[in-house]
């Protein structure tokens, strides 16, 4: 069973139980990878558009890339196959989490729009492990990722510094829109001349 959308851009994700998804609405989950048993959270340095989750069994597969094709088993065995032949490696995130509600839910949260996607799968009350699996071109692609994220950072909490004073200076607020500017289309100039391919990225959620 699978689900995908084109439509959805995120950088954050939850897996948790489906309790929770108004509380991650409400910003009142704290965004710590495994902070408590509770649930998961992962921020992504970029943000990515399609989510696609495919379920086998009692196991969940996210990718986290749009260049990661799984939306069906045929997707899924053929990565499978590159990880087998040593193209893929696979690395546990965090620790175990459990899910008490019978329900498991898979959150995306985009931070800029504020918008959200959950997707709620049954599960008897259990304990997940999540897993990621990334080839060498992702790992090379995300090293320069968290550096625009590091730097896109530095600046929105100089705006917000900046914005916060009572006799803010304008112009100083107008060159740091200027620098998010250039430092986007600086991005944007990466994904489409400088990405390495196949930047395959995906998580496997276990119970």
């Amino acid at each position: 069973m699978s689900f995908k959308t084109k439509d959805i851009t995120f950088d954050e994700l939850f897996i948790c139980n489906a309790k929770d998804i108004e509380a991650i609405k409400q910003n009142k989950l704290e965004k710590k990878r495994n902070v408590n048993n509770n649930y998961f959270y992962l921020e992504l340095p970029n943000q990515e558009w399609g989510f696609s989750v495919l379920k086998e069994g009692n196991t969940l597969f996210i990718p986290l890339t749009n260049q990661t094709k799984l939306d069906d088993k045929k997707n899924l065995d053929k990565l499978m196959t590159l990880y087998k032949k040593g193209e893929l490696k696979r690395k546990r995130l965090g620790y175990n989490f459990w899910i008490k509600s019978g329900e498991l839910a898979v959150v995306t949260r985009d931070i800029f729009k504020k918008s959200y996607k959950s997707l709620k799968y049954k599960l008897p009350n259990t304990c997940c492990s999540v897993f990621i699996y990334t080839d060498k071109s992702y790992d090379s692609n995300n090293k320069i990722f968290k550096k625009f994220r590091k730097e896109s950072d530095g600046l929105f909490r100089r705006y917000n510094l900046v914005s916060n004073f009572k006799n803010r200076d304008e112009k100083h607020l107008d060159e740091i829109i200027f620098e998010m500017d250039d430092l986007h289309q600086e991005e944007m100039a990466f994904i489409e001349s400088d990405l390495l391919e196949p930047n395959i990225c995906f998580l496997e959620v276990t119970v």
